[in-house]
């Protein structure tokens, strides 16, 4: 019995030897990238060379600030973003009401 696995073994490495090989050198396989397992995210820059700014909401929040979006869409009837949006809110600061909206903060809390 062990004579036949061993002749079928001397078998396959005969098929396998004369084989014909593909020359890699007519088409050479690219070379695979050691995938590493990092635990440091690397910093994302924003087009403005700024970190982009997470923010953690539910999804029903998320729904009201993309229907607000585009609401000021239509009104305007050019692009608006969330981002625009955001920048406004910080260009109308002086406008808002800080107590009005320190109440609405302690509300969501």
């Amino acid at each position: 019995m062990a004579n036949k696995f061993q002749s079928r073994k001397k078998q396959q490495k005969a098929k396998e030897s004369s084989r014909v090989d593909t020359d890699t050198s007519v088409n050479p396989q690219p070379e695979q990238k050691k995938q590493s397992i990092t635990t440091v995210k690397a910093s994302l820059k924003t087009s403005y060379n700024v970190s982009p700014l997470t923010l953690r909401m539910s999804l029903t929040d998320k729904q009201e600030i993309a229907d607000w979006v585009d609401d000021l869409q239509e009104m305007t009837g050019r692009k608006v973003s969330p981002a625009k949006l955001f920048r406004a809110l910080v260009e109308s600061r002086e406008i808002i009401d800080d107590a009005e909206l320190i109440k609405l903060i302690e509300k969501m809390n």
